[in-house]
């Protein structure tokens, strides 16, 4: 790895953890600590890390679970910056809260996925999936564990359904893990092959 990659690595790193700090003062400022326990609150935490300690592992865990979260959230933006209405989810509420969790919300949908990427392909080292699922599932697992005990809040959407057209059940989130990890095997798959070309 050259010097300036290093280098570039390094920013992207500090980037993602500015944001999480900026992220964090704004949830003490409201008063609303619990928000970070929401996926996207906290991500920006981990990629950063996982930026600068260079664990592409921890990298492609990370993106494969926010990739569809930060995905879906980045098209209702749009949708929603255009005609005041939400297009997949109900994310209406974003005009109520403050400019500076606008501006946070803002960054952190629309840069995580090209940041990581960009990060990943910089690293360009194979992992093997099962490395990746081990994370990629610890990780759901403490999702899926702040979501239970603290049922009132629904964090990432665990018990009940973010999506319009997505109805409520009993195993709504079994539904989610299953989802999530057929995502995350095709996001790994994909990036090695991507890798695998890009070496060979």
């Amino acid at each position: 790895m050259t010097k300036k990659s290093d280098y570039l690595l390094n920013a992207l790193g500090i980037y993602m953890l500015l944001i999480f700090v900026y992220n964090l003062i704004n949830m003490f400022y409201v008063g609303e600590q619990l928000e970070i326990f929401w996926l996207c609150n906290h991500v920006t935490l981990i990629i950063g890390l996982a930026i600068l300690l260079r664990s592409q592992k921890v990298l492609i865990a990370e993106l494969s679970i926010i990739f569809l979260v930060s995905l879906v959230w980045t098209i209702d933006l749009i949708f929603l910056f255009i005609t005041g209405m939400s297009l997949i989810s109900d994310i209406r509420f974003f005009w109520d809260q403050n400019i500076f969790y606008q501006i946070a919300t803002v960054l952190i949908h629309t840069t995580v996925i090209p940041i990581s990427l960009w990060a990943i392909f910089i690293i360009r080292k194979r992992v093997e999936i099962k490395k990746t699922m081990a994370i990629f599932l610890l990780h759901w697992v403490a999702l899926i564990s702040f979501g239970y005990f603290l049922k009132g809040y629904n964090f990432n959407c665990v018990f009940h359904s973010c999506i319009n057209f997505i109805p409520d059940f009993k195993f709504h989130f079994l539904m989610a893990i299953g989802v999530y990890s057929i995502l995350m095997i095709i996001v790994n798959y994909a990036i090695n092959k991507i890798l695998g070309n890009l070496r060979s």
